[in-house]
């Protein structure tokens, strides 16, 4: 074939590749705007890697974290917390927030540690209210008679059953102290 009739098929066929729409479409940071500094580079981090469309990743729950670390509020674009992030075991109350509404009549709240199975080694949390809205739940901290170990992070999922969780890792310290006063539920 002629070297210019190759050339130009070259440069037809580059041309319809660089033409064809995407199907990705640019993450929106609009959300950012009223973000400062560190936080406004975390939410568009956050924007950048899909955290404001599913934040069931570990990037996610790190960004979200340290978001919160700076700001004391979670990211604009939504995920999931729990507040306090740390408290004894059969005394605190806990709040899940999750701003995507994933949390259901029935869900579980376990607590698990680390690199162990949450099906077989969770501990499971009372829980007390969950808002129609599904995007809170309350409830207590496990009792630490039953098998927790004070002043280790446990991972904390929410789940319609031990084994399939709508979100998970979000990190609670059980601190130390009493193990269970005389009132609490075991």
């Amino acid at each position: 074939m002629n070297s210019k009739i190759v050339s130009i098929l070259m440069a037809m066929m580059i041309v319809a590749i660089f033409s064809l729409p995407s199907s990705a479409q640019a993450p929106d940071f609009s959300i950012c705007s009223g973000q400062q500094g560190a936080a406004f580079g975390l939410c568009r981090g956050g924007v950048a890697v899909g955290c404001d469309v599913d934040d069931n990743s570990s990037a996610c729950a790190s960004i979200a974290e340290q978001f919160k670390q700076i700001t004391g509020a979670l990211p604009p674009y939504g995920g999931a917390g729990i507040s306090p992030n740390s408290g004894n075991p059969g005394i605190t109350d806990f709040t899940v927030t999750d701003t995507f509404g994933r949390i259901q009549a029935g869900d579980m709240v376990v607590f698990y540690l680390p690199r162990t199975d949450p099906t077989t080694d969770g501990f499971l949390a009372s829980v007390f209210t969950i808002s129609a809205d599904g995007t809170e739940l309350t409830g207590r901290v496990p009792p630490g008679g039953i098998g927790m170990v004070q002043g280790l992070t446990y991972l904390v999922r929410v789940t319609p059953n031990f084994s399939l969780p709508r979100f998970a890792d979000l990190e609670f310290f059980v601190e130390l102290g009493p193990a269970c006063p005389p009132d609490c539920q075991r």
